[in-house]
């Protein structure tokens, strides 16, 4: 290689928005500017050129680049530096993979918060069927309480029979003819679950249309309940206006009672 020597001339290369300025270089005469001290300030560069004309490498006369690789340099004007087209490529390939991905990180951000609205509206709506299914459950439960209550505490069990008003009482003395008697039913009122506070309920009471069947089905159990009206009548267990009710439709003397509980 012939004589190479630093020249103290600066030359300003431009790098995209960047310029620097680098040292030219006499080589056989020519002054040069190096493409290893271009590349010492922009790594990636490979080429130069001057307003819109790419600058070749100087060559030989058999048209090879001469080592090391270099161009005139231009004092007066600033030489553009340009990087390899692969290199260019890739970097808008880099940079349509980065936006590509930037924008399929904003389409699964929008989807997973889109499944986190949907799973959160299925919460919302999942808690408020619980809560309506526990509302009804409670619901339910007091309703069957209340059933249960009604079946077991406020349905009369104890019911007796009285000869109506009308009914003489020659015809009650004869048990020959009870079975065409006409009565009415009564009820012994439950209250209370102490059987001292146990009273007849207050009602003029059921009228009877199938004497004979209806003796015949709760006879016997028309003896017991004849028992406790007859006590509580005599013990003073019925109150006047339930006595004056009963009284008013019913032979409910004693008399009539202690010959009817034979049966």
């Amino acid at each position: 290689m012939a004589e190479n020597m630093r020249n103290s001339r600066i030359q300003k290369v431009k790098f995209g928005d960047e310029i620097a300025e680098i040292q030219t270089v006499l080589v056989d005469g020519i002054e040069c500017l190096l493409l290893e001290d271009v590349q010492e300030e922009f790594p990636s560069v490979n080429r130069f050129r001057i307003g819109k004309v790419q600058q070749s490498f100087i060559r030989d006369g058999n048209g090879n680049k001469l080592q090391p690789l270099r161009i005139k340099a231009c004092i007066d004007q600033i030489v553009e530096t340009m990087e390899p087209k692969r290199t260019v490529q890739r970097s808008n390939q880099v940079a349509e993979v980065v936006e590509a991905k930037e924008e399929s990180n904003e389409a699964l951000y929008d989807l997973v918060k889109g499944i986190k609205n949907d799973v959160r509206q299925v919460q919302q709506t999942s808690d408020l069927i619980l809560n309506n299914t526990q509302e009804m459950l409670i619901q339910i439960n007091r309703v069957m309480t209340q059933m249960y209550e009604l079946h077991e505490y406020t349905t009369p069990r104890y019911f007796f029979i009285l000869p109506e008003k009308h009914s003489e009482v020659a015809l009650i003395n004869n048990i020959q003819n009870w079975f065409h008697l006409h009565y009415k039913l009564f009820f012994l009122c439950e209250c209370s679950d102490d059987p001292n506070k146990m009273h007849i309920a207050p009602h003029d009471g059921y009228s009877i249309k199938k004497t004979r069947d209806f003796i015949m089905t709760y006879g016997p159990y028309l003896r017991t309940t004849l028992n406790i009206v007859k006590f509580l009548l005599t013990a003073g267990g019925v109150d006047s206006t339930t006595r004056k009710c009963v009284n008013s439709s019913c032979h409910c003397d004693t008399i009539a009672i202690t010959k009817f509980w034979i049966i």
